[in-house]
């Protein structure tokens, strides 16, 4: 699992999400971002970035501190979510050799 901080080309930070079965190759969640800025006149309405996550499977809760900005003051925030239940496989074969060139 992977949670990261992305840039589009609009220059608003957002935070995205990427998994991983062997942890080499990653897939970008069809959803991201899965925490988008804030709206107009919030505190995070500058963008969110910086995301630290942790996996409750007592609660089967994510649970993320963030930083978001107004673009003047950095405020740290806490959002949870719901665990993914589900990874789709990427890699279903095991090579028989590798080649390096």
């Amino acid at each position: 699992r992977l949670f990261y901080t992305g840039l589009k080309p609009d220059t608003t930070v957002r935070i995205g999400y990427a998994f991983s079965t062997d942890g080499y190759h990653y897939t970008k969640y069809a959803d991201n971002p899965v925490l988008d800025f804030g709206e107009p006149g919030r505190w995070d309405d500058a963008g969110v970035a910086l995301p630290y996550v942790i996996v409750d499977e007592e609660d089967s809760l994510y649970k993320m501190w963030y930083g978001g900005s107004d673009s003047i003051i950095g405020v740290t925030g806490y959002a949870t979510s719901d665990l993914l239940v589900s990874v789709e496989e990427i890699l279903s074969e095991i090579p028989e050799r590798f080649l390096l060139y």
